[in-house]
């Protein structure tokens, strides 16, 4: 395809100079302070595994139907989480597709921090890079993400515990393909999660605010998730359009069918 020689080579240097930094933040270790006992070293090193299929109708760019293969490092400390995410999109824009003849969509990573204590709950701050790996199957467009997630429990008790999981995230398109749209959103997730030892339930509204156009739109995603052990996870959402025109992160009807697995 023309033009796509320039954006591979552009995404290899991003990804390269990302790599880079990632690998400067293990390499520094600060010096304990004179009043603090010097932690214990921390290796921990978990792999995680997800394969999802998303179905979605009349969706933005970036939520077409699609099945995503998701790696992940989790960590401690500093970094507690290295994730890369490939999407295949299908080249049939419709609720079904076809996962016979699919692209790669655009890559996406994250580096997330050590959760930090706020008011007796986690705050996790992370940055996401989306590359533009997709040509016309992606947004065509470099993007950063910083984002942050907490998780604050509602209801105490055994069973069920009910989590608030709130997320903020904003996009950014730094460079790209200048015929397509520049990218510059607020995205929010408001999950509440009720949770038992083997199942869960979630309801989660995603209100997204456009601040080019000044304009919101939101959906809402109810999930079902069977915990088979600590190391298996499958869960079934669906999601549908709560307002607002095809602004990125929404589509008007969503079905998404997952696995997880870590080690």
């Amino acid at each position: 395809m023309r033009g796509s020689r320039p954006y591979l080579r552009g995404t290899s240097q991003f990804l390269l100079a990302a790599l880079a930094w990632t690998s400067g933040a293990f390499a520094q270790e600060e010096a304990p302070a004179k009043d603090v006992a010097p932690k214990p070293p921390t290796s921990t090193v978990t792999p995680a595994f997800e394969l999802k299929r998303e179905l979605t109708d009349r969706a933005a760019t970036d939520q077409r139907t699609r099945t995503t293969f998701r790696a992940e490092l989790l960590l401690s400390s500093p970094i507690s989480l290295l994730r890369l995410d490939v999407p295949f999109v299908d080249k049939k824009n419709s609720f079904a597709g076809d996962p016979s003849n699919t692209g790669l969509g655009d890559l996406t990573t994250r580096v997330a921090l050590a959760p930090i204590p706020i008011w007796g709950a986690p705050l996790t701050l992370y940055l996401d890079l989306v590359f533009p790996t997709g040509e016309d199957l992606g947004a065509g467009k470099y993007q950063v993400v910083p984002g942050t997630s907490s998780s604050i429990r509602l209801l105490s008790g055994d069973a069920p515990a009910l989590i608030f999981l709130p997320v903020a995230e904003q996009y950014i398109s730094v460079a790209g393909d200048p015929t397509r749209q520049s990218l510059y959103y607020l995205k929010f997730e408001l999950k509440v999660e009720a949770r038992w030892e083997h199942w869960s339930v979630s309801l989660n509204p995603k209100p997204v605010i456009d601040w080019t156009g000044l304009s919101t739109a939101a959906v809402i995603d109810l999930e079902g998730a069977w915990i088979a052990s600590a190391h298996w996870r499958l869960w079934l959402k669906v999601g549908r359009r709560l307002w607002g025109s095809t602004l990125p992160s929404t589509y008007d009807t969503q079905a998404e069918l997952g696995v997880r697995w870590t080690l």
